[in-house]
């Protein structure tokens, strides 16, 4: 957002690798590496995916290892490997398909996490296939990390499998793996327990797979619930499947890939050429989607007002008759206004206001080590239909980034303060934006902003407009609301004027959603276009 060219890991839009690959733009990111669409300066016309690995001085012959697994495979559902070199000291690159199309994360979201369980059964019977060919090499590979943002969807509605960055090669009679990773709400118990993983690994993370497809976006591994319990019209076959599928002792799944698919098929779809099934073959089904919009509001530098901000967000979508919750940060100290109004309410750190709920994080939390494992589940558990949390400028970084990137939305709050804008917070947590954010989906608000003064310069930092300014209210005012034990966005002439000034922003974190205005306004609910957690970058470490 801010004008100046920030170094995307080792490459930049324009960049030239290997004398031969010119790199377009960053399209992937995960634990293992960063991807990048390339074109070949050789063959016109051809473009590439070029993943970098960093080397990790722990496992340095990681990457040799992801690129000689990946070399030696042949099948359809996979990329091919085309070209392998280095980057510098600190990383590899390997060059292979660009698969065009979306993941099946991206593909679940856009259809409000509720495909149709033909499907999803289409979906499984493929990579069935695919877990099949890989379990019966002569030396065979346990992927351990199927999840939705590893599979891509092309448009012909095949699925592709993609990094492979910790997959290895089964040694039976370890007691343990070697490397020990796995998205915390994929794995099998035995890879989260640190114990050796065969075939039956991807068996169980499969399962939790479909689950997640099944049941609206909601973690086997978090809920421990049957799929009948959290998804409408699945058949009993199917929830059978899924049962033997998540078994936890890998002796009761199923003794192979082809197995499984046999018994998902055995559900309903009727078989096409090539073994799957037809999507949308028999029912519809509809899944209890338990599906939110995550909003990340996230101070520039501190006194910008970021509480302020998404105190009034959180409001003005409840207004809007949209189930809000207002999230104080755990890995950040909480505001002293929100604990004083707490200790009016004998301490309590959670309840409701109408369509508005409260949940602040106990005080003691601010400075705990952060847990991807803990922002998974509080994400799990936030019910409604918009989640707001307030991230301060002094959170937690790796905290920080984590929600960053799992955010639908992320509202940057700024104000014209110039001391502020130059500080080295700023600047770190703007880069930490661009990072963790920078694929569209980050809006910026004006706070603070004095009336009457021309502040051209300041707006000229950014690279868009703000989709929202606040003007500065004054402080005996803001310190009245306060005393009286009010927010000063509860005033009804502060409402109205911030619901204004924010509106640009409102529309889009809540479409559909404005004020009527002569007639009854629809009643749609957004359909989120994307929930990107990135289970890449958030492994589960013992």
């Amino acid at each position: 957002m801010m004008d100046e060219e920030i170094r995307d890991g080792p490459f930049r839009s324009g960049d030239v690798a290997a004398g031969r690959y010119r790199i377009v733009r960053r399209i992937g990111e995960g634990g293992m590496g960063r991807v990048y669409l390339a074109e070949d300066l050789r063959l016109a016309g051809q473009r590439w995916a070029v993943k970098w690995v960093p080397v990790d001085a722990a496992f340095p012959s990681q990457p040799e290892k992801e690129a000689a697994i990946m070399t030696s495979l042949r099948h359809p559902s996979l990329p091919r490997i085309v070209d392998y070199f280095g980057a510098g000291e600190e990383g590899v690159c390997i060059v292979m398909d660009y698969l065009e199309g979306e993941t099946l994360l991206q593909r679940s979201a856009a259809h409000d996490h509720a495909l149709p369980w033909t499907t999803v059964v289409h979906y499984g019977a493929q990579l069935c296939d695919l877990l099949d060919y890989l379990h019966s090499l002569d030396s065979p590979i346990v992927f351990r990390d199927m999840k939705p943002s590893n599979v891509i969807v092309g448009p012909d509605d095949a699925v592709r499998l993609v990094d492979f960055g910790i997959a290895r090669t089964y040694k039976e009679g370890k007691a343990s793996d070697t490397v020990h990773v796995g998205s915390v709400g994929f794995a099998a118990p035995e890879l989260l327990a640190n114990l050796q993983t065969d075939h039956r690994a991807d068996l169980y993370s499969l399962g939790s797979l479909l689950y997640f497809l099944l049941s609206g976006g909601q973690f086997y591994n978090f809920t421990k619930k049957p799929i009948e319990a959290v998804a409408d019209a699945i058949p009993p076959e199917l929830a059978a499947a899924l049962h033997r599928l998540l078994a936890d002792e890998p002796s009761r799944r199923f003794p192979d890939a082809k197995t499984a698919k046999a018994s998902l098929l055995a559900s309903g779809p009727k078989p096409v050429a090539g073994g799957t099934s037809v999507p949308g073959a028999g029912g519809t089904g509809h899944a209890a989607t338990g599906r939110r919009t995550v909003v990340a509001v996230y101070g520039l530098f501190p006194k910008v007002g970021a509480t302020f901000t998404a105190v009034a967000i959180a409001k003005l979508l409840a207004e809007r008759k949209l189930y809000t919750t207002y999230m104080g940060f755990p890995w950040a100290a909480g505001d002293a206004f929100l604990r004083m109004v707490s200790a009016t309410r004998d301490g309590e750190s959670e309840w409701r206001e109408d369509r508005l709920a409260w949940r602040l994080a106990p005080d003691e939390e601010g400075q705990e080590d952060f847990d991807a494992a803990r922002l998974y589940k509080l994400l799990f558990e936030t019910k409604g239909d918009v989640a707001v949390f307030d991230v301060p400028s002094k959170a937690n970084p790796e905290a920080a980034e984590a929600l960053l990137r799992v955010s639908d939305a992320v509202v940057a709050v700024v104000s014209p303060d110039p001391g502020g804008l130059r500080s080295s917070a700023a600047v770190d947590n703007w880069r930490r934006l661009n990072a963790c954010a920078g694929d569209g989906r980050i809006e910026w608000v004006a706070n603070r902003v004095p009336s009457g003064v021309r502040l051209n310069d300041f707006y000229k930092l950014f690279s868009i407009k703000p989709a929202g300014t606040i003007r500065e209210f004054s402080y005996d005012r803001m310190i009245g609301a306060m005393w009286n034990g009010r927010f000063l966005c509860d005033e009804t002439d502060v409402r109205e004027e911030l619901s204004d000034a924010l509106q640009p922003l409102l529309r889009k974190l809540a479409p559909g959603k404005e004020k009527e205005s002569g007639f009854r306004a629809s009643a749609k609910r957004w359909l989120a276009n994307k929930w990107s957690i990135d289970y890449n970058k958030n492994k589960f470490h013992p």
